[in-house]
Formats: structure tokens, C-alpha cells, sequence
């Protein structure tokens, strides 16, 4: 790897980029987001051609996010370094600020997804955003914010990961972004409230979602509606639940290979929901196709829940004698998912009723009351935080 050192001086035009130069740049950062064929191309031009020391970092910045795109961990790491010891040898500028945001943001992806430690990323991605906004490129501050509430929401700080995305609707406004930007943020806000219980808000935040449902890329259109279909499923309105899972399934369908874990995340979606609605073939029918891939797969959590629906099936059919045999064929480990936990004490408090089993109807019943007390205990210490927050930044 080769690399041309030049330096910036207050005489040197090369501090200052024109709008052709930002333009081009832009055009080799959306060919390297795109994985582009053209990408590596595109980024090594920009590197020979490179007419001064920061233009030549602004290419090799993007070189770095190539190469994180294709999971080259020690190169991404090397040109990041390499690109931040450059920076902390110059003169700050709005324009150099820019360049150093895109290596704390390039690292603080490196640490989440490479290595899972999201307090690494947290920080990084802050210090992106404080030089975001002391930059000549403030329009990329709302992606950060956004980028900084989705590492929140993981690390299950809800409160934080609204603040943020807040944060990021404020500026896409303030800065007089295209609307399309509030997308993926309205997303992220539906799936916080509806975490927390607040269906008013949830429904609100996809509702306004829905409003650019076409504009969205695939894989975006395949997670709003698999949200909003759980949405309407644990609001028990299944017929909406539905139409949203079909709509999942028609998306998948056109853009996916059939060998794709979103077919089978839709199939087993549409079989609980047909079950719900006393649709017993149809529930019958998706869950036969969902059931084998995930036990090949050796996905616990799919196995788990695949099994939780023929509990469900197995009583509306009047074939409880089959349920024994269902739990023993399992062989999964604990599953944190509480959500999924629910569905299936639901159904085995069914179960134990209808044999006359009080004493495990009980039991199960006591361990539903317990993590449904202690999931409303979080939500409500989670939902006071949110509203002091809204409070504190609204003052």
C-alpha cells in the first residue's frame, strides 16, 4: 500500500472543497455504501489523483469503509488509524472536522460489529457527532445521531436511543433535510415505544413510516413491516397483523432467494397469526415450511417457537395427547426473548386447563404474572426516564 504526503497550509487552496470535488467524493462514498462493483476503482482513482493531503485522506477514509464492508478487519483498522494520526497533526478546520467524524464513526462501526462492544462504539460515535457539528458536512449529523440511538436501542437504553433519534428528526428539520431522512428514524422510534407499551405513539411513529414505505430499499421494507405486523399481532389485531405479514411475504418474495431466513421469519409469523384467526390449514401449512429450516439451521429461538405453534395447533385441534411429545422433541436451550416466552405460556396454560393439570397451570401461570410484572416494572421506570427526558430537552 502506497500513500502521498502533502501538507496544508493556510496558503494551500486544497483546504478549502469546491462543490465538484464534495460532489465526486459523494459519488465514491454511495458507490463503496453500495458495495459497487466500480467502488475499489472509483477510491483508488481519487487516491492518485488526490491534489492535496486532505483530499487524499478523504479518499482513504473510504477506503477504509470498504474494506469494513467486506469484513477486512485489519485493513479497516490500519487506514482509520492512519487517517486519525493525520488529522491530529493538522490545524482543526470545519473541513478537516468532517474527515476526523468519518474515522470516529468508520472505528466506531469496526468495534460494534466486528467485536460487539457497543461502549467502544457509544463513544466514538459521540465524538463523530461533536465534530460532525463543527464541520462543513453538518448534513451527515442526523445518520450519526441515528447510528448512535440504533447501538442504544441494542444495548436495550431506550430512553438514550429515543433522545438520539429525536436528536436526528430535529436536525433533519432544522437543516431543511428531504423528508425521506425522517424514515428510518420514525422505524426506530416506533420499535422503542412499542417496547415500552406506548402503542399510541408506536402506531403514530408507523403510521408516519408508512408514508414512504416506497422509497425504502427491500431490506428496510421487510423490517418495518415484520415490526408493525408483531405490532398489530401483540395488539391482538390479527387482521392487520395479517395483511402486514403478506405484505412481508410479497416483498421477500420479489427480492430474496427462497433459501433467505426472511422467508421462513415471515412463514412462521403468518402461521401463528392464521392460528390466532382459527385459520388451522393455513397455520398448519406455514409452519410446515418454517419448522424444518430452523431445526437444520439449529436456530434455538425459531425450534422454540416453531414448537410453541403446534402447542397452539395441537389444542385447537383437540390433540392434546400430541403436546407431551412436542416439548420433549424440543431440545433448546433458554431463550431470553420474553415476547416469544409469553406466547408459548399462553398456550401451555391452555394446555394444562384442559387436561386438568392445575398445579403446573398454576406454576405457569405464577412464572407469567412474574416476568409480566417485572417486564411493566422496567417499562415504567423506562417510560418515567423517556417522558423527564422529552421534559429536559423540550426546556
Amino acid at each position: 500500500m502506497f500513500a502521498f504526503v502533502y501538507s496544508c497550509d493556510k496558503k494551500d487552496t486544497g483546504c478549502v472543497q469546491t462543490e465538484k470535488e464534495r460532489a465526486i467524493l459523494n459519488a465514491v462514498a454511495d458507490s463503496v455504501y453500495n458495495i459497487s462493483p466500480k467502488a475499489l476503482n472509483m477510491v483508488q482513482y481519487g487516491l492518485k489523483n488526490a491534489k492535496d493531503s486532505i483530499s487524499y485522506y478523504e479518499y482513504y477514509i473510504q477506503l477504509a469503509k470498504l474494506y469494513f464492508v467486506k469484513a477486512k478487519i485489519d485493513s479497516t483498522l490500519y487506514c482509520v488509524e492512519k487517517t486519525m494520526n493525520f488529522v491530529q497533526r493538522q490545524k482543526t478546520s470545519p473541513r478537516l472536522n468532517s474527515l476526523c467524524a468519518d474515522a470516529y464513526e468508520t472505528k466506531a462501526n469496526y468495534y460494534y460489529h466486528f467485536y460487539q462492544k457497543p461502549d467502544e462504539s457509544i463513544v466514538l460515535h459521540h465524538k463523530a457527532y461533536v465534530s460532525l457539528m463543527k464541520s462543513d458536512n453538518i448534513d451527515f449529523a442526523p445518520d450519526v445521531c441515528a447510528n448512535l440511538a440504533d447501538v442504544y436501542q441494542l444495548k436495550n437504553d431506550l430512553v438514550q436511543a429515543s433522545v438520539w433519534y429525536r436528536r436526528a428528526l430535529f436536525l433533519v428539520d432544522s437543516l431543511k433535510l428531504p423528508a425521506t431522512k425522517n424514515v428510518t428514524l420514525y422505524m426506530g422510534l416506533a420499535k422503542i415505544y412499542q417496547n415500552l407499551n406506548d402503542n399510541k405513539q408506536a402506531g403514530y411513529y408507523y403510521h408516519e413510516t408508512e408514508k414512504y414505505f416506497d422509497w425504502l430499499q427491500p431490506g428496510m421494507k421487510v423490517y418495518y413491516l415484520c415490526n408493525s405486523g408483531n405490532f398489530y399481532y401483540y395488539m391482538k389485531d390479527y387482521n392487520n397483523a395479517l395483511r402486514m405479514f403478506n405484505r412481508m411475504k410479497s416483498v421477500v418474495k420479489r427480492h430474496y432467494t427462497k433459501e433467505d431466513v426472511n422467508n421462513y421469519l415471515c412463514y412462521i409469523n403468518l402461521s401463528d397469526v392464521y392460528l390466532n384467526l382459527g385459520k388451522l390449514d393455513s397455520a398448519s401449512y406455514y409452519i410446515n415450511l418454517a419448522e424444518p429450516y430452523f431445526t437444520e439451521n439449529k436456530i434455538d429461538i425459531g425450534v422454540y417457537y416453531s414448537k410453541t405453534i403446534r402447542i397452539g395447533l395441537a389444542l385447537r385441534q383437540n390433540a392434546v395427547n400430541s403436546i407431551n411429545g412436542i416439548l420433549k422433541s424440543e431440545n433448546v436451550k433458554h431463550i431470553d426473548d420474553q415476547a416469544i416466552v409469553g406466547i408459548r405460556n399462553r398456550y401451555l396454560q391452555d394446555y394444562y386447563v384442559k387436561v386438568g393439570d392445575y398445579r403446573n397451570a398454576y406454576l405457569n401461570l405464577k412464572q407469567s404474572i412474574n416476568v409480566d410484572d417485572s417486564i411493566e416494572k422496567k417499562r415504567s421506570y423506562m417510560r418515567a426516564s423517556e417522558i423527564m427526558s422529552r421534559f429536559t430537552e423540550d426546556t
